[in-house]
């Protein structure tokens, strides 16, 4: 850490006490020129992010100004007059030929780039060097033939100065080849009026070729990328162009000069020497290749497929359709929606083996439940007829060895061994009836609770009071054998567990559904720290086996109430239906 923070105070201290680097950019035309403002905005990337580096802009402005080069010369002898440059940039053709003519005069020995140059410069001042490129007119011509086939007449727009006439021979001569199927005619330097009337009455199969319009043969100047506009809006053909500062103007496209790309190769050679590398070694080059460029809005105007355009073709101001401008919209939700989906499926898949499990453990429940009342019948049958008759029988054999035995004395310990065998055959005839379901089955739910609560209270010294059953609804046997089992257990808990000497059952059938509600008075308990014991396991397990509910609320020192409830839709008995 602390080599790093030496490294950046190093730095900074270097870089505070290093001497400004002062760049002088003379620009062709003026300031509102797309063509300078592209190369502005190119320096100000190469150059601009160096911290010492100081950038001076001034424009030639030489088609509204005239072509008094000496004395735009002195006005920068005398406004930087004491000012040191450690470079100097040209953009331009116009400003590397004034450099040429001045810049000893002016910056002796300071090293100079150009940029924007159309073609590599023949002559060059010593201490120059710099990126040239090249107006290409037959690349856009070629894109203009792939595009529209039909095409037979070629029209030349181009501007009266004597660049502009210079550049018109460049591209009769690359149109040279094309002579013969081709109608070519050269415009430059008509009037406003006069080049926008020709251009409407343009024949069928025309397409129109536009470089610069700086100057007409009236002495009047215009700004290229606002003529543009102009000049595609009066033509009655497609128009072409050969400079990427026209795009969007109006033009269909073609192989374009980017002044952007070419500046910013110069700046990085600006770069370069600024850094210590001689100018001498510094190769003049060859800038980036032109692109082809078209506008997407002009291919829909003039109704040119885009399956025509070469390949490698950049396309620029395309109208997103739907699709391509929600595309990444449309696939976050549908995926949102194929995992929701899928999540569901899983869900569903989960609830629907859930419920095939709790149908499979409610039938096995039911079939435990069958099995149970099964064994207890079985069980209350062994007592009521086997050990009950036999315990019977032992009571009637002492019975008559008391009868017999005249002494009452010695029949003393017989007495009283019957008295034990009477009350064992009544505690067997009570725990058959007990295990038994004869009751609820023959005698209904409502008395068989009757006769359950008369024994238990009888039993247990308890007072139960019982209300509602009388106007239940005949139901089901396994349902009322289940009401049954669970107001047994729920009173047999309640007398030997709560301590309480008082007990209320009550039945309310309301909303379709059967509810009864045990409740007693005794200890209570913590139903979130004492676990469920084996009874209450049992009377929910039972409730659930017929889709009922079940629940236990207790409070310590309050008592404790248990709710069992069941939906009557199946449950009642419909004579009507069943007759």
């Amino acid at each position: 850490m602390a080599l790093l923070l030496a490294t950046c105070f190093f730095v900074a201290a270097s870089a505070q006490s290093a001497p400004p680097k002062n760049i002088f950019v003379l620009h062709m035309e003026n300031s509102h020129a797309p063509a300078n403002i592209a190369a502005s905005d190119a320096i100000r990337q190469v150059l601009g992010h160096e911290p010492t580096v100081q950038i001076f802009e001034e424009y030639l402005d030489e088609d509204r100004l005239g072509a008094d080069s000496a004395a735009m010369a002195d006005a920068f002898a005398r406004k930087y007059a004491g000012q040191h440059f450690d470079l100097i940039m040209t953009i331009g053709p116009p400003s590397l030929r004034f450099l040429a003519q001045y810049g000893e005069r002016l910056w002796p020995s300071v090293p100079r780039v150009f940029a924007d140059v159309d073609g590599r410069p023949s002559q060059l001042p010593l201490n120059t060097t710099g990126v040239y490129g090249f107006f290409r007119f037959a690349p856009t011509l070629e894109l203009a033939l792939q595009l529209q086939p039909d095409v037979q007449h070629i029209f030349y727009i181009g501007g009266g100065t004597p660049g502009e006439i210079a550049r018109r021979g460049i591209a009769e001569s690359e149109f040279r080849p094309y002579q013969g199927r081709l109608d070519f005619t050269y415009i430059n330097g008509l009037s406003l009026p006069q080049l926008v009337n020709r251009l409407s009455s343009l024949p069928p199969h025309s397409v129109v070729i536009f470089t610069t319009f700086f100057k007409d043969k009236e002495g009047n100047t215009f700004v290229t990328a606002n003529l543009a506009p102009v000049i595609a809006a009066a033509s009655n053909a497609p128009v072409y162009g050969t400079l990427q500062g026209v795009l969007g103007s109006g033009i269909v496209g073609g192989s374009l000069f980017d002044f952007g790309a070419q500046t910013n190769a110069a700046a990085e050679l600006s770069l370069k020497i600024l850094r210590g590398t001689p100018v001498a070694s510094l190769a003049v080059e060859e800038g980036p290749p032109n692109k082809v460029v078209v506008d997407w809005r002009q291919l829909k105007r003039w109704a040119i497929p885009e399956s025509k355009l070469p390949p490698h073709t950049t396309i620029t101001f395309r109208e997103l359709t739907m699709w391509e401008r929600y595309r990444d919209y449309v696939w976050i939700v549908a995926g949102i929606l194929i995992g929701q989906t899928l999540l569901l499926v899983v869900l569903f898949t989960q609830v629907r083996a859930r419920q095939r499990a709790n149908v499979a453990i409610r039938g096995l429940t039911m079939r435990l439940i069958h099995a149970t009342e099964d064994e207890r019948k079985r069980v209350a049958s062994e007592l009521h007829d086997d050990i009950g008759q036999r315990l019977s029988l032992v009571s009637a054999q002492l019975d008559s060895m008391v009868i017999k035995s005249g002494n009452e004395i010695e029949s003393q310990p017989l007495r009283e061994c019957l008295q034990e065998v009477d009350s064992l055959v009544t505690d067997v005839h009570d725990l058959s009836h007990q295990l038994h379901s004869s009751q609820v089955q023959h005698l209904g739910l409502d008395v068989a609770l009757q006769n359950l609560c008369k024994r238990i209270a009888q039993r247990n010294n308890l007072t139960i009071e019982l209300k509602g059953a009388e106007i239940l609804p005949e139901m089901q046997q396994e349902v009322s054998l289940c009401f049954y089992r669970v107001a047994q257990e729920a009173l047999n808990n309640i007398a030997r567990h709560s301590g309480s000497d008082r007990v209320e059952i009550n039945f309310c059938v309301a909303m379709a559904r059967l509810t009864m509600i045990v409740r007693d008075f005794g200890h209570g308990f913590e139903a979130a720290r004492s676990p469920a014991g084996l009874g209450l396991v049992t009377m929910e397990e039972r409730l659930k086996a017929i889709s009922g509910t079940f629940s236990v609320s207790s409070k310590v020192g309050v008592g404790t109430t248990i709710t069992a409830s069941l939906p009557l839709g199946g449950a009642v008995i419909d004579h009507d239906s069943s007759a």
